[in-house]
């Protein structure tokens, strides 16, 4: 399809890179007031291309604020190909080439259950 009509298109990772879609569970540092409630931490999208070894130390770099919960459903990531994500998430990123964080979305705060 053509470029134009579909966003940008990006080379596939040389190996071993890969690039990979993560779902990231940060519980802060300190409690955060917002609004009439406390959030104690948050989820954050990455969009990360590394090698499979160097996946678990990027996401904790992408991490400032608190600490990456890593039981199996809090953080959790899948192999993706840039050119099946949204047109939308695609104009966000630029070229990649190297080992990267090539997205980070917002943070979704959430209170303690």
């Amino acid at each position: 399809m053509f470029a134009w009509l579909t966003g940008k298109q990006f080379d596939p990772p040389t190996a071993p890179l890969r690039d990979y879609w993560v779902t990231a569970q940060v519980m802060l540092l300190e409690a955060l007031p917002i609004g009439d409630t406390v959030a104690v931490g948050y989820i954050r999208i990455l969009g990360i291309r590394c090698t499979p070894l160097r996946l678990q130390g990027m996401i904790e770099e992408a991490v400032d604020d608190g600490s990456v919960v890593w039981k199996q459903d809090d953080t959790h990531w899948a192999p993706v190909s840039l050119n099946e994500l949204s047109r939308d998430l695609r104009g966000q990123i630029d070229p990649v080439n190297d080992e990267c964080r090539w997205y980070q979305s917002g943070r979704v705060f959430f209170p303690e259950s």
